[in-house]
């Protein structure tokens, strides 16, 4: 079997008592991955769709390049003056249709106004306005950050920025706007209000409060709405309902702008206040019908409640009135695809992509759409679209390191989530990523590290407890794993399936017969868990009571016929019993009644290359290769037994052809590699050696078939170099025999 480290893999064959111990010490890997994924399609809701309700792109998407004759009009329109109080007059027209929810009609006066008047600093600052509330966010910042151009002093634009660059989840330059409102004399609330919604961005409650607390406080003058809107939020996010309702009876709600009812209405919606928000979007809905944001965001709340076709009559008001505005046709797509709608909302997709191919919402889109597809190639490409658009957003990268966790590529989930990590995300995710991988590289002592830092500011994080709980059971410290486990109890005591593994430190502890209670007394309350079953034959087969684990299963399998883990398990015991015969019969009904596992694919075909013949290996692999004639995982494993094991390299030519369509993960290489090496092409095996170590440095096999590549090229200085640093770590068989004498000959 090619070497894949944990790669695309489960649980592998159950050949000794050390091999018991590492497979139940990973018993809880993929139900924790799928925990971590669950919560990073939480953060990609938050972050990458991609910044909030009401934004689209961040400083990107489509700008349509000026005429030849527009330019030429635009340079005559300089010419023509405009009177201050032609100016006035049209600001007062202009924000009294923004206060209506006119945004569309304000936009297009704007507009026009700045063809005759581009250096209106005001015009600028609206216009700018108007798209952000729009969502259109690259439009939006080209005007605001001409206003400030215009007027470095116009702190109600950089005002703004700020909100951009905050929402954008770029800290620094919001910081740095903060710094200038507050030095504005009369700009200071505003400057502390950014300061407190960096703060609670940055996860700081108490600091956000008291910032908001001291905006409210300004000595110049009285409250803002903005403000109070906000002190809103944060009382209602504290969960002190008394006095975020007493802020919301000095404001005079019959006065109120449809933003500003939206605001309160969202933020008693975020505190789950539903009848107050209720009461907001209605007053909204009734002064402002045909405005499309509020027509958007009472969509927005019905999507929310599950009433998906409501909403999708909303949503397609708000799309009437903003027909070419990308939030709206975003979340419309999203709600017919929740609605089951996916032919409409294909239409929309295909629209925003021939449109906005590169904008943030179409990738967002796109990712949603493939992910419930479950295609996370192309939702992995489509994220990896985004981090060039946005490369200094964290949060993306943690989700991109989750994605490739789950398609078994270890080095590219490393390398996200150190990138997440450099970027500044704040939340505990890289640390359990990177703790993970190290774990699975066997360097317990580093991966305890990560752990523990997320224990010391999360003391109670479960899967951290569970993680370091395994480690120390791996680290021969039974006592210690134990009360990891029972503290992760303790944190989530519905989570019984943590009596398993509390039996399982016991049991390496010594307590056999007190694992066996444990295991007995789950599966009394739980009589058709699989876990439960696999926790108490794993301490049977450590005891060496093999036959008595075969009648558990035989017996569960005779209550659950259709549970594939079950047959599949049985499978192992029959090798351990070197009955391989009755062994594949099991793995050939767990493979039917689970169609679809490539995982379990690729284990099952470990099986046979350690049991079977070459050719009832190969059997299989063709099998299952009709099945699935495009997975290169199983074409790599296929290639990799002609290349390697059966050495015939010519059958595997079509393989390594499907193989080279791969260029991320560094085992298509390796095998590619090894197959030019096997036709006696050193150059080009060279060349893959050394671009799947680039991909994955510490591959100790690939950089051993590296040196002797280097050997067979005559490259001795270089080859002895490369062998040196990976000999003595190489587990016994060939490759290490090769290279021991390949080096002992470069020598003589």
């Amino acid at each position: 079997m090619k070497d894949m480290g944990k790669e695309e893999r489960k649980e592998e064959p159950v050949d000794d008592l050390q091999a018991i111990e590492d497979l139940y010490a990973s018993k809880e890997q993929a139900k924790r991955r799928r925990y971590i994924f669950q919560i990073a399609l939480l953060i990609l809701v938050v972050v990458g769709l991609v910044f909030s309700d009401t934004l689209m792109e961040y400083f990107t998407g489509r700008k349509d390049k000026p005429s030849a004759n527009r330019v030429e009009n635009v340079a005559k329109a300089k010419m023509v003056p405009v009177s201050p109080e032609e100016r006035q007059a049209f600001l007062g027209r202009v924000n009294g249709l923004l206060d209506e929810g006119k945004v569309n009609e304000a936009l297009n006066l704007l507009l026009q106004h700045l063809v005759r008047d581009p250096e209106f600093a005001e015009a600028q600052y609206l216009a700018g306005t108007a798209y952000l509330r729009q969502g259109r966010v690259q439009s939006a910042y080209s005007h605001l950050k001409r206003a400030t151009t215009l007027r470095p002093d116009y702190y109600e634009a950089q005002e703004k920025l700020g909100e951009i660059y905050l929402i954008a989840g770029d800290y620094k330059a919001a910081r740095d706007i903060s710094t200038k409102l507050t030095k504005g004399g009369e700009y200071l609330q505003d400057g502390l209000r950014l300061e407190s919604e960096i703060a609670l961005a940055e996860g700081n409650l108490a600091l956000a409060m008291r910032k908001a607390n001291a905006a409210m406080a300004d000595p110049k003058q009285p409250p803002k709405v903005k403000t109070s809107a906000y002190l809103v939020a944060l009382y209602l996010q504290k969960g002190d309902t008394r006095k975020a309702d007493e802020v919301v009876k000095k404001l005079d709600t019959a006065s109120l702008d449809s933003e500003t009812l939206l605001a309160l209405a969202k933020v008693y919606l975020g505190a789950g206040k539903d009848v107050q928000a209720l009461t907001f979007f209605k007053q909204a809905l009734k002064r402002y019908p045909d405005s499309a944001e509020v027509n958007y965001n009472y969509a927005q709340y019905l999507f929310n409640k599950d009433q998906l076709r409501e909403a999708i009559v909303y949503y397609k008001k708000a799309m009437g009135a903003f027909p070419n505005v990308q939030i709206i046709a975003y979340r419309l797509s999203q709600c017919l695809l929740a609605a089951g709608q996916r032919s409409e909302a294909k239409t929309y997709i295909d629209a925003m992509t021939q449109r906005y191919p590169n904008s943030i919402l179409t990738l967002g889109l796109k990712f949603q759409y493939h992910i419930l597809a479950g295609e996370r190639g192309p939702a992995i490409d489509a994220l990896n679209q985004l981090t060039k658009l946005i490369p200094t957003a964290p949060r993306p990268y943690i989700v991109l390191a989750n994605l490739y966790w789950q398609e078994g590529m270890i080095p590219q989930a490393e390398k996200n989530a150190f990138k997440a990590m450099k970027l500044g995300e704040k939340t505990v995710l890289p640390h359990l990523m990177i703790g993970d991988i190290l774990f699975i590289k066997g360097q317990f002592q580093q991966s305890m590290a990560y752990y523990d830092r997320v224990l010391e500011v999360q003391p109670d994080n479960f899967v951290a407890l569970l993680q370091t709980g395994d480690l120390y059971l791996n680290m021969g410290q039974p006592k210690r794993a134990e009360e990891r486990y029972r503290k992760a109890l303790t944190t989530n005591p519905r989570m019984r399936s943590l009596q398993t593994k509390i039996a399982w430190a016991k049991a390496m502890g010594g307590d056999i017969e007190g694992a066996l209670d444990m295991d007995r007394q789950y599966m009394r309350e739980a009589p058709n868990d699989t876990q439960a079953i696999n926790a108490y034959v794993n301490v049977l087969i450590y005891a060496k009571r093999l036959d008595e684990a075969i009648d558990t299963v035989q017996k569960s399998i005779k209550r659950q016929p259709r549970e594939w883990s079950l047959h599949y398990l049985l499978g192992d015991l029959h090798i351990l019993k070197n009955d391989f015969k009755s062994a594949t019969a099991n793995y050939a009904t767990a493979l039917a009644l689970n169609p679809g596992d490539i995982p379990m694919v690729l284990n099952v075909g470990a099986r046979y290359e350690k049991n079977a013949s070459d050719g009832e290996t190969e059997k299989f692999y063709l099998e299952t290769r009709s099945k699935y004639p495009d997975n290169t995982l199983i074409a790599n494993q296929l290639a990799w037994l002609y290349i390697d094991r059966m050495g015939a390299p010519q059958k595997a030519k079509e393989l390594v052809e499907l193989l080279m369509a791969d260029k991320e993960r560094p085992e298509m290489k390796d095998t590619i590699g090894w197959y030019y090496f096997k036709l006696g092409n050193f150059v080009t095996a060279e060349n893959y050696f050394r671009e799947a170590l680039q991909l994955s440095p510490d591959q100790y096999n690939t950089r051993a078939r590296l040196a002797l590549t280097l050997f067979s090229l005559k490259k001795n200085q270089e080859a002895e170099g490369e062998a040196k640093k990976i000999v003595n770590l190489l587990s016994p068989g060939p490759l290490k025999i090769n290279l021991e004498q390949a080096m002992t000959k470069g020598k003589s």
